[in-house]
């Protein structure tokens, strides 16, 4: 293999590794922004204290109380890194979110929580 060869299989390596990143950390946030603190909202220009709070109050409540739980940690944690228990249901626990996406909407602020999933449970849980 010449050199112009294996420079080219590198650059492919690279594009598809940063494609498949892109999308891992995009994909459940195209309207918004992911962060994974409160603090790294607050610095990113457009955002303010009150606006990032409320994101992320919103986020916070959405993965503790409003997400279907688990009956065990153990099943939790076959799909997802880290569990917590869930915010309502004694017993049930819940994927913790790697980040918030923060967004702008029509009736104001939209904080979602963004899960990093294990492997090939790509669920849409």
């Amino acid at each position: 293999m010449n050199r112009a060869s294996r420079g080219f299989v590198f650059f492919l390596i690279g594009a598809v590794a940063a494609a498949i990143g892109w999308f891992a950390w995009n994909g459940e946030c195209r309207d918004g922004t992911v962060f994974a603190t409160e603090s790294g909202c607050r610095e990113a220009a457009g955002f303010n204290a009150a606006f990032c709070r409320e994101a992320f109050k919103q986020a916070h409540a959405k993965a503790t109380m409003d997400y279907a739980p688990f009956r065990t940690q153990t099943e939790c944690l076959e799909k997802f890194p880290a569990c917590v228990p869930h915010g309502v249901i004694t017993g049930g626990f819940v994927p913790t979110p790697r980040g918030t996406c923060v967004a702008r909407i029509a009736g104001g602020i939209s904080g979602i929580p963004v899960y990093q999933r294990l492997g090939a449970n790509l669920s849409s849980r």
